[in-house]
């Protein structure tokens, strides 16, 4: 395998270990708190789009996957955005 193939590999395996591990989880909780904004309505095109920026942006989404304090940081701001209400 040449360098680029490593890093693609590395920047989709970044993606989606980001998806399962941070906003899947995220999605879910608000699901069961009913409330209605698009993460909640449209929860494929979110897991969608967010596989795909975490993986344009892997180097640096890659860092609260395995740095604790980052990822406290990571996940309380991702749920400020997904808690959101639209109503």
């Amino acid at each position: 395998m040449e360098v680029i193939e490593i890093y693609i590999l590395f920047a989709i395996t970044t993606g989606v270990a980001s998806c399962l591990l941070f906003l899947a989880p995220t999605i879910s909780a608000a699901k069961e708190m009913e409330i209605q904004n698009s993460f909640t309505e449209n929860t494929w095109l979110s897991y969608i789009i967010y596989t795909c920026l975490t993986t344009l942006f892997a180097p640096f989404t890659v860092l609260p996957i395995f740095i604790p304090s980052f990822d406290e940081r990571f996940r309380s701001g991702l749920e400020r955005a997904v808690f959101e209400s639209q109503t």
